[in-house]
């Protein structure tokens, strides 16, 4: 007995984003019974026509949404027909688990590439624009700004000379480089180790914002140990 297959998409209406937009829905029927998952797609409910399923207008926004939600009813209706042919029976949760599954997988394999491909340089520049915007708004003084824009300068120098290269990604620092980074500070510019440290904990915070960020799991800088002389100050 052949079943049953639909897949439509609405929008949860009780849910709005910052941005006044709701979460897509999508739901799978197989023989009656529904199953719903999240495609992780919104858009405003003027944009959205109830029968058709889909975005309404020509923006290219509205373009590249109706494609995702197409994309998806294929990946979607291959899996119903794929479980059909192999099992000669198939649920809406099946199809759900298969679809959900090849998800993650796919957000997995993205996040390895933007680890990968993330680097040091490229991310401390991101990090000094937004800290740029502090210092207009006050929130910090230009003085720090400025100190991490050396610190910037010092790590590109730090790599020419140490690694042949004026850039890493971020997944290959480690605690090696950090040490390294460190006494290329005390050896070519003479710091003390006070001010070697603090220019080591800016490259924590740029590195922390990285993993806050998911760019990067693990924590170079675990192993590393910050210690600071007593200054005497009279």
């Amino acid at each position: 007995m052949k079943s049953t297959f639909s897949l439509s998409f609405f929008l949860k209406r009780t849910v709005r984003n910052k941005n006044g937009e709701m979460p897509i829905i999508g739901r799978i029927t197989v023989n009656g019974n529904a199953v719903e998952f999240r495609p992780h797609l919104s858009i405003k409910s003027e944009l959205w026509s109830v029968a058709k399923g889909k975005a309404i207008g020509r923006s290219a926004e509205i373009v590249q949404l109706n494609t995702m939600l197409n994309s998806i009813r294929k990946v979607i209706s291959a899996h119903y027909q794929t479980l059909s042919a192999e099992d000669g029976y198939v649920t809406a949760e099946k199809i759900r688990e298969a679809y959900l599954g090849q998800d993650e997988r796919t957000l997995k394999r993205v996040a390895e590439e933007k680890r990968g491909k993330t680097t040091l340089i490229d991310f401390f520049g991101k990090f000094n624009a937004e800290y740029k915007l502090k210092v207009d708004a006050k929130l910090v003084t230009k003085r720090t700004y400025s100190r991490y824009v050396l610190t910037k300068e010092r790590l590109i120098d730090f790599m020419k000379q140490k690694y042949k290269v004026e850039d890493i990604p971020l997944c290959k620092i480690n605690i090696f480089f950090i040490e390294g980074f460190y006494l290329y500070l005390r050896k070519e510019h003479e710091c003390t180790n006070n001010t070697s440290m603090k220019f080591i904990q800016r490259l924590s915070k740029v590195v922390a914002s990285a993993r806050d960020s998911g760019i990067i799991q693990n924590d170079p800088f675990y192993k590393f140990k910050f210690h600071f002389d007593e200054v005497d100050r009279g």
